[in-house]
C-alpha cells in the first residue's frame, strides 16, 4: 500500500506512471534496508503534505505558471460522457507569452514566438461568448478553431461574424472531435432554445478532426490524460510544464518544422503537415455518422485547413497537395443535403495579400489562425449564410 501511495505521489509531480511505479518500488527497497519501513512511511507522509500545500497554494492563487493559454485556466473536462465547457460567467485578461508550436518545439523555436494579450469571456452556459445565448439566430460549434484559441475576444470568429457581417451567431466552441460536436448540438437543443431548424454552423479542422487510427496522437499527451484524476491536479500541471521546460523532449523538438515564410520564420506542426499531404483518404465513419445524427440542425459545414495547406507554396514551391479531407467533407455534406464550404481559398487569398507586409493568417508560433485568418473565414461563411 505504501509503494502504491508513493507511486501516486510521484505521478502527481508529473513523473510518468511506469517510472513512478518503478521508482517507488526502488525507493521502498533502499529506504527499508537502510532505515526501515517507518522511514519510508514518513517519506510518503512528507510528500503527501508537500503535495497538499502546493495544490492549495496554486488553487488559492487562481493561476498556474504552467498555463500559457487562458482557455486552459477555465476548461472543465467532463467525465463519463458529460458536457465539457469552460467555467461560466468568467473574464480573464491574460498575457499569452507564446503559442502551442513553441511549446511543442521543446521551447527551442524562439524565432517564431508572438506574445499577445488575450481577453477571454464566458457566458452562463460556459462557452466563449460575451453576449449570452438568448435569442441568437445561429450557433457555431467546433473545437479550438471555433472558440478562437490564442486570439482576444473581440477578434474571434463569432464576434467578427456578428459585428462585421450582421450574422447573429452564438459561439459554442470547445476542444473535442466531431462526435463531441454532435453531442454538443444535441445538448443545446435539449437544454436551451438555441438550436432549432437548420441553424448550426459546424467548423471542422483538417488537422485533428480527420485522424487515421495509425496516426493518432500518442497517449502520453496531457489532453488524452485529462480523465486521470492525478492529471487534474494543478500541481501535476505545474511540474509537467517545469520538467518539459527544463529537459525538453527529443520527440517534441522534431514535432515542429520552422521555415521562412515571406520575411519571417513560421512554425508548422509535423503531424498536421502529414495529414495535409495524405494521399489516400481514411475511413471516417464516425465523422459521417456524427454529422448525420444532427443533419436536420445543420445550416453549414465549414472546413478549416491547416496552416501548411495555406502556405505550402511558400514552403515547398510547386508541390501539388491532395485535398482528401475536404473531398470527404464535400461528399458527406452533399449526401446529407447540407451546404459545405472549403475555407482554403479565402485564407490563401488573404495570406497572399498580407505576406508583403509581414502579416499572416495563422499565428507563427501556433497551430491556430489569428484574427486575420478569422476575418477571411468570417467573410466566406457570412456569404454562404446570406445565400
Amino acid at each position: 500500500m505504501l509503494v502504491v501511495l508513493m507511486a501516486a505521489l510521484l505521478s502527481a509531480f508529473s513523473v510518468p506512471g511506469l517510472f513512478a511505479a518503478v521508482a517507488a518500488f526502488l525507493i521502498y527497497i533502499v529506504v527499508r534496508q537502510a532505515a526501515g519501513r517507518v522511514a519510508f512511511a514518513a517519506i510518503c507522509v512528507s510528500l503527501l503534505l508537500c503535495l497538499g500545500v502546493a495544490e492549495a497554494a496554486l488553487r488559492l492563487a487562481g493561476s498556474n505558471p504552467s498555463y500559457y493559454r487562458p482557455d486552459e485556466v477555465l476548461a472543465v473536462f467532463a467525465r463519463d460522457g458529460g458536457r465539457s465547457h469552460y467555467k461560466p460567467s468568467q473574464r480573464i485578461d491574460f498575457k499569452m507569452p507564446f503559442g502551442d508550436l513553441y511549446v511543442l518545439s521543446g521551447r527551442t523555436a524562439r524565432d517564431i514566438v508572438e506574445p499577445r494579450d488575450v481577453v477571454f469571456v464566458t457566458d452562463r452556459l460556459g462557452y466563449r461568448d460575451a453576449h449570452g445565448p438568448d435569442g441568437r439566430r445561429y450557433v457555431l460549434v467546433g473545437d479550438s478553431f471555433a472558440m478562437g484559441s490564442g486570439t482576444t475576444q473581440e477578434r474571434i470568429l463569432s464576434e467578427l461574424l456578428r459585428r462585421e457581417h450582421g450574422v447573429d451567431i452564438y459561439d459554442a466552441g470547445f476542444p473535442g472531435d466531431v462526435p463531441d460536436y454532435a453531442a454538443r448540438v444535441r445538448w443545446l437543443k435539449a437544454n436551451t432554445g438555441l438550436v432549432g431548424g437548420r441553424n448550426v454552423v459546424v467548423l471542422l479542422f483538417e488537422g485533428n478532426d480527420f485522424t487515421c487510427p495509425a496516426t493518432a496522437p500518442p497517449p502520453e499527451t496531457i489532453a488524452s490524460w485529462r480523465w486521470r484524476p492525478v492529471t487534474r491536479l494543478e500541481t501535476y500541471r505545474l511540474f509537467y510544464g517545469l520538467t518539459r521546460t527544463a529537459f525538453g523532449s527529443g520527440e517534441l523538438n522534431r514535432a515542429v518544422l520552422v521555415r521562412a515564410v515571406g520575411p519571417k520564420p513560421m512554425g508548422f506542426l509535423q503531424q498536421y503537415t502529414a495529414v495535409t499531404k495524405r494521399a489516400q483518404a481514411c475511413d471516417w465513419p464516425e465523422v459521417a455518422a456524427a454529422l448525420g445524427s444532427v443533419r436536420d440542425e445543420l445550416a453549414l459545414v465549414a472546413f478549416a485547413p491547416t496552416s501548411y495547406r495555406v502556405y505550402a507554396d511558400r514552403v515547398e514551391p510547386g508541390a501539388a497537395l491532395p485535398h482528401r479531407q475536404w473531398e470527404f467533407v464535400e461528399a458527406t455534406a452533399r449526401a446529407l443535403g447540407v451546404p459545405a464550404i472549403d475555407l482554403t481559398p479565402a485564407l490563401k487569398e488573404r495570406a497572399t495579400a498580407l505576406l508583403p507586409q509581414g502579416r499572416y493568417v495563422f499565428w507563427r508560433d501556433d497551430t491556430h489562425w489569428n484574427d486575420e485568418g478569422m476575418t477571411a473565414a468570417a467573410a466566406a461563411i457570412a456569404a454562404v449564410l446570406r445565400r
